[in-house]
């Protein structure tokens, strides 16, 4: 009867049916395939991660040229005037502004809200001193602080998003309110 079994020329020994080399080569193919597939996902999470980083500094640019058109309109000045006779405690819209952007070949656009409101922290301070050329002794004057805040929005569909504040002084007589 004939052995089932390869015998090794130089110990006589019966060895094992060569199938080895098919499963070290499966778990090659394997081990090659895993690193594909992981290569692919940190390249993916690369292009997101640039692309939201874009995304953002373009919102940090429509904030900052939101409030940089904001503190030229002429209306904006007016709304001021409004907040110290009425007050404003609520914030108020002082405009919208949207921005064309250009990425590669895609045209997009950023959008800006402003707002305008008053810092509470200083509508109970006073400020007095003497000599004023308002009145004659002591003369009282009131700091009102405005905040004027611009949201920067990126591109729509995206996660960019920044917020600037920039703040106002006036120096009124206590009396105006």
């Amino acid at each position: 009867m004939k052995d089932r079994y390869a015998r090794n020329r130089y110990t006589g020994q019966a060895t094992q049916p060569r199938g080895m080399a098919l499963i070290v080569g499966l778990i090659l193919v394997l081990a090659l395939t895993l690193i594909g597939v992981t290569a692919v996902r940190m390249a993916t999470m690369d292009e997101r991660i640039a692309a939201n980083n874009l995304y953002g500094a373009v919102a940090f640019q429509a904030a900052e040229s939101g409030l940089a058109e904001a503190t030229e309109d002429k209306t904006l000045h007016q709304s001021i005037f409004d907040c110290v006779r009425k007050g404003c405690a609520q914030p108020e819209p002082v405009g919208d502004y949207q921005y064309p952007v250009e990425l590669g070949k895609r045209a997009l656009t950023a959008t800006a809200t402003v707002t305008l409101s008053e810092d509470p922290v200083w509508q109970s301070r006073t400020l007095s001193w003497e000599g004023s050329s308002l009145g004659v002794g002591v003369a009282d004057f009131k700091v009102r602080v405005f905040k004027l805040e611009s949201e920067g929005h990126g591109p729509p569909n995206s996660n960019g998003k920044a917020t600037h504040i920039l703040g106002i002084g006036r120096i009124v007589p206590a009396k105006a309110q």
